[in-house]
């Protein structure tokens, strides 16, 4: 257990790093699409992305559902079931591979018709789709399912090293493509040579930090049902998720053009990106929770659940705070006042960010226990009432009825509709512990904003930088002070000052870290 506590640790650390070289150099790429080629390559890259996230489903629910069933086989080090498990994964990636592109290939004449006004005059449309295409597919023939195993094992510092590597070339490459030869299928294909270049280094640390796994032997007729079972939930479940942004974009485009999915997902970026930073937590911790759930008691794990929603609600605090000072000012400078929100949108995106944030602590004992297939109806609800509620409320509200849709849906069936399923089948006891907490830290959360915001529009600055830099601070000031004066003398805000502590004594010194769970 010392050891998966160190890997946690490192995946952590790489996780943070991968992901602000994914905020940062995404960010960089898309200024110079904006200002180099204009928003409309940008509403294309957003659309054909949404399209491919959907077709995508079918892989995110089978990689999950494997990783879930070899938790107890290396617990148990069982190498033979895991080889096994290796070697049907590998198998079943190769037909989803084929399906996607099969599904990819008949959507391609139905593209005009998902785009209102004009595209890019040199750019042949179903070419770049296709280009699109081909990267997600090519990864089901290569090696990407060994980046489970590296998942299974706590390891994902490994794969978060290589992604860190082909991100920092690729977005290097392409940012070159476009300053010198502005032409934007060669940097899709740049993008295809890394994913192919990635696929490779993940075989090769796999191969030579695990050699007794190996793709082998045959799992039994139960296993496959419980496989196949677990990934119908799974791709119910991803539907649902993904539907959020994949569906906003398309339905934006369909109503109001190109023009406004850039300027909407210019924003959605900046807050998937922190969202993204807010899932290096899950992530990282998401294996050892797993391996916990098969040695640990309940009661032991509904206490761990406890503390890690009150983590993720501070973290939710900071975060909301930052995103509401923040927002406008940062578009402004980025993009310009042409290409911006309304208030009362940013207010939105604002509660939206929240409400994805409060299932954070739930969903990593959701999937540790692979509740899947459990929670289907409310996968299926949600999926269904995203869709109609984006196309009515889009079409009288536009961008915020979009949002609002979303926030909706996500409160009702992913908040509250998962979390009856994992108490009613996992924890089996009341929920209203658990709701209660969140609802008293959600009103800390929504005084903290208020008190950021009130401060931050009586600070004068005239620079603009150092006014940014003032507003962050005061971001991430307000929220600190307030959760100390009110859990000064709780347990989690005591066991949070230790960990802290106890991290930074670890780095220092370079110790084994203890088990915190």
């Amino acid at each position: 257990m010392d050891n998966m506590m160190d890997n946690t640790k490192n995946n952590i650390f790489s996780g943070f790093i991968l992901k602000i070289i994914k905020i940062i150099l995404p960010f960089v790429f898309r200024t110079i699409v904006l200002y180099v080629l204009g928003e409309k390559y940008l509403g294309l890259s957003s659309l054909f992305t949404s399209i491919l996230q959907v077709l995508n489903i079918t892989e995110l629910g089978f990689s999950t559902a494997v990783i879930y069933h070899m938790y107890k086989p290396i617990s148990l080090k069982d190498e033979k079931t895991v080889c096994a498990l290796l070697n049907y994964y590998k198998k079943m990636y190769r037909y989803i591979g084929l399906i996607i592109m099969t599904v990819g290939l008949i959507i391609m004449p139905f593209l005009p018709h998902l785009i209102n006004g004009e595209i890019p005059n040199n750019i042949n449309l179903y070419f770049l789709y296709s280009l699109y295409l081909f990267d997600v597919v090519i990864s089901y023939y290569l090696f990407s399912y060994k980046s489970a195993l590296l998942n299974a094992v706590c390891r994902i510092d490994l794969t978060n090293i290589t992604q860190i590597i082909t991100t920092i070339i690729m977005y290097s490459l392409q940012i070159l493509v476009l300053l010198f030869y502005k032409n934007y299928y060669l940097v899709v294909i740049c993008s295809i040579l890394m994913t192919i270049s990635n696929n490779l280094l993940v075989q090769y640390i796999s191969n030579k930090k695990y050699p007794n796994y190996q793709c082998s032997g045959s799992i039994t007729e139960n296993e496959k049902k419980s496989i196949k079972k677990q990934v119908m939930g799974l791709m119910i479940g991803k539907l649902s998720d993904t539907s959020r942004n994949s569906f906003d974009s398309i339905i934006l485009s369909m109503f109001g053009g190109l023009s406004i999915v850039a300027i909407y997902n210019n924003y959605y970026y900046i807050l998937n990106a922190l969202y993204a930073l807010m899932l290096v937590f899950t992530t990282s911790i998401q294996s050892i929770i797993g391996h916990n759930i098969i040695i640990k008691d309940v009661n032991n794990n509904y206490n761990n659940l406890l503390f890690l929603q009150f983590v993720f609600s501070f973290l939710n605090c900071i975060c909301c705070c930052e995103l509401l000072i923040l927002y406008q000012p940062f578009i402004e400078i980025w993009v310009g006042q042409k290409l911006m929100l309304s208030e009362l949108s940013v207010f939105l995106l604002v509660i939206y960010f929240f409400s994805l944030n409060i299932n954070n602590a739930k969903n990593v004992y959701f999937t540790g226990n692979g509740l899947w297939w459990k929670a289907k109806k409310y996968f299926i609800l949600e999926s269904i009432g995203n869709l109609l509620l984006n196309l009515i409320l889009g079409y009288f509200f536009g961008v915020n009825g979009i949002i609002v849709a979303t926030i909706i849906t996500i409160i009702i069936f992913n908040y509250i509709g998962r979390s009856k399923v994992m108490f009613e089948e996992y924890f089996k006891r009341s929920s209203k512990q658990y709701f209660k907490d969140q609802f008293y830290q959600g009103i800390i959360i929504l005084i903290s904003c208020i008190l950021s915001f009130i401060l931050v529009n009586n600070i004068t600055i005239n620079n603009t930088i150092v006014s940014l830099i003032a507003y962050s601070a005061v971001g991430v000031i307000i929220p600190c002070i307030i959760y100390t004066i009110i859990f000064y003398q709780s347990p989690h805000y005591k066991k949070i000052i230790y960990l802290i502590k106890h991290f930074l004594r670890i780095r220092k010194k370079k110790k084994k870290c203890h088990n915190i769970f």
